[in-house]
């Protein structure tokens, strides 16, 4: 997950309503965070430095997006837009 210029390491988690990452110790700025799935507008996959297929961003209702660098974006991107019924921007 982005938090600021950190990139911090962790887990992500997909459940029925809501999506949680809790980083691991080894980071700066650890934690959990937790989106609950109808504050999700939209979502799509992205690039790491603009080459990279590796990331998802989130579109959140309130116009703050919630970045993250995941293994399969595509299949992230699949299983969060199923699990809200969301359009793929």
């Amino acid at each position: 997950m982005w938090r600021g210029l950190e990139a911090v390491g962790g887990w992500l988690y997909l459940t029925s309503q809501r999506l949680v990452f809790e980083s691991h110790a080894l980071n700066i700025q650890t934690g959990v965070t937790i989106i609950d799935l109808p504050r999700i507008s939209a979502v799509r996959t992205r690039r790491a430095l603009r080459l990279i297929p590796n990331g998802i961003e989130l579109l959140l209702e309130d116009g703050t997006t919630q970045k993250f660098v995941v293994w399969h974006p595509t299949r992230w991107l699949s299983a969060i837009t199923r699990a809200r019924n969301l359009p793929v921007a």
